[in-house]
């Protein structure tokens, strides 16, 4: 009997690869039959699970999108993301060809891929030169530098292949909405009646009598996609024949996230709300817009002037916009603040290799005055995701990022008219982008690795939007 149980031992490991190696391919079977439910699987998680331990006072350090990284370099999640990107652009571009007619219908790369190709290459090439000056390729592609750009192209490759049925723009708007009320009732709730977010960090380290809902950008982005499309089928585009229940739905991702949003006590999540407010106006008819302004306006500005003085109230002694951006400013025994400072030094950096930059795995200089450095490696990156990418990769990064966004507006501009749910997820990604703009010219996106996958759905909506619509009039 000792024998048995000490094969069944030394043989465990062999059955768990079998296993799973079995469950992957039924589930590639799976998916090969219904293209949109990677999607929906993976979006899931990143939906669902926050990576934000910043200002967490006890718990484990890992999350779920860190697990598997010791052992296999990459984490688990990028794994599967890689073979589903694979497994799934195989059916989209006719290499593999199935019996249902879809199949047929085969496309190239969208232009937004291509830019993402361009990024793959110049992460080649940072990895070929860094090995050739010696530094370790941990540190090449960690990342603090910009491996999670390149990451975002297989995001957009899942979800456009997926896009391969008539009512896949129908379900990923639904998908979307029911994740962003969920997400807003639960920290809503947890606010009300758990203190709210434990990464808290006005509270557990700068001792701020603040509860707050989400601390992590991402959340925040993902009850803003839901209120993007929410509004967009309320007052853009109404849907024919709209149930009752997703109409009273609509109102209350609008409300629910609304609220979810402002008690974030994120500065660039207000500013970010504002902007996207901006562009709802600008879509809005006339008669819409004059209601807006001098309804939802003052309730939304009036909102967020209430949250704010709660909590710059506490940090700094200036007014209005000073007070608004007191970090920025200098002391009396400093000229100017942390975070002007942090930018100077970055900037200093691109200046001196304006072409390349410093390579990802490159710094900028250690000051004391900078309190959130890394110890261990400082410099390494900064609160402001445009110069990251300008010091890391020069100006090639630059026109990279700038063929980026370029390619997105212009898909957006060429899909007016649609049906409402088309309109309400091109609505969702020109507002989720635009959210995200105070953050990334002032925080720290590009290195996180779920804030980028989020940005990346924001990206590839349009795209998936143009496919479905392809795929709709060639049937």
């Amino acid at each position: 009997m000792d024998y048995l149980l000490i094969a069944f031992y030394y043989s465990l490991p062999y059955l768990i690869a079998l296993g799973a190696a079995g469950l992957l391919i039924a589930l590639a079977g799976f998916a090969w039959q219904f293209p949109l439910l990677p999607a929906f699987a993976y979006l899931s998680v990143i939906f669902t699970f926050s990576s934000s331990r910043y200002g967490v006072v006890e718990g484990a350090a890992s999350t779920i999108y860190s697990r598997g990284s010791g052992q296999l370099f990459f984490p688990v999640l990028i794994w599967l993301l890689l073979l589903g990107a694979i497994w799934m652009s195989m059916a989209r571009y006719g290499l593999i060809q199935r019996r249902d007619t879809r199949a047929a219908v085969s496309a190239p790369p969208t232009t937004i891929q291509r830019w993402f190709l361009l990024w793959f290459i110049l992460m080649l090439c940072h990895v070929m030169v860094g090995l050739l000056l010696q530094q370790p390729l941990t540190e090449i592609l960690d990342s603090n530098g910009f491996i999670q750009i390149p990451i975002v192209g297989l995001l957009i490759t899942l979800m456009v292949a997926g896009a391969e049925t008539r009512r896949a723009v129908h379900w990923l708007a639904l998908f979307i909405e029911l994740a962003a009320f969920f997400k807003a009732l639960f920290g809503l709730g947890r606010w009300a009646a758990f203190g709210g977010d434990p990464a808290n960090i006005y509270a557990n380290v700068e001792k701020l009598a603040v509860k707050l809902t989400f601390f992590e950008i991402g959340d925040s982005l993902i009850c803003l996609l839901g209120m993007a499309i929410a509004v967009s089928m309320l007052f853009i585009r109404r849907a024919e024949n709209e149930p009752p229940w997703r109409r009273a739905l609509h109102y209350a991702v609008l409300g629910l996230g609304l609220a979810c949003v402002v008690l974030s006590f994120r500065r660039t999540a207000w500013l970010g709300l504002v902007m996207a407010f901006a562009w709802l106006l600008w879509q809005l008819n006339a008669r819409q817009r004059f209601a807006a302004v001098a309804l939802a306006a003052p309730v939304l500005f009036a909102a967020i002037g209430f949250v704010a003085a709660r909590r710059l109230g506490t940090q700094t002694d200036k007014l209005g916009f000073m007070g608004f951006f007191y970090d920025l400013w200098g002391s009396r025994y400093h000229t100017e603040g942390a975070r002007v400072l942090e930018l100077r030094l970055a900037a200093d950096e691109f200046f001196a290799s304006p072409i390349w930059g410093n390579g990802a795995w490159g710094r900028y200089a250690a000051t004391r005055q900078i309190g959130w450095q890394d110890p261990v490696r400082p410099g390494n990156f900064l609160h402001s995701g445009l110069l990251h990418i300008a010091m890391k990769t020069g100006l090639i990064g630059l026109c990279l990022l700038a063929g980026t966004l370029l390619s997105f507006v212009r898909r957006v501009r060429s899909l007016g008219g649609g049906t409402a749910d088309e309109q309400a997820l091109v609505a969702g990604a020109c507002m989720g982008l635009l959210f995200m703009l105070p953050d990334f010219l002032g925080g720290t996106p590009t290195v996180q690795f779920r804030t980028m996958q989020l940005l990346g759905v924001c990206l590839a909506l349009p795209f998936f939007v143009a496919r479905a619509r392809a795929l709709r009039r060639t049937a």
